[in-house]
């Protein structure tokens, strides 16, 4: 359902934010609901490993970086390099 739905937001990026009366504010929502999307979906693969090693999964998104589900972390690229 997911990749359905990321799809869905590829295919109509474009007129979700032609159509916004803020086209800036629409495209950054549009970008940060895909990031959290994939997010989702990378969160499922590191459920399904059973040890107690810490799980990060990197971004470029600052406000996904807020999320932490199951002990998976999310965090931003330029902490992850720090």
């Amino acid at each position: 359902r997911i990749k359905s739905f990321i799809e869905y937001l590829e295919t109509n990026m474009y007129n979700i934010i032609k159509h916004a009366k803020d086209t800036s504010a629409a495209a950054t929502l549009v970008l940060t609901v895909m990031a959290l999307a994939v997010g989702l979906c990378l969160f499922g693969n590191l459920k399904k490993i059973k040890d107690n090693y810490p799980k990060y999964i990197v971004t470029m998104d600052s406000l996904a970086s807020m999320m932490i589900e199951d002990g998976i972390k999310v965090i931003q690229a330029i902490d992850f390099l720090r």
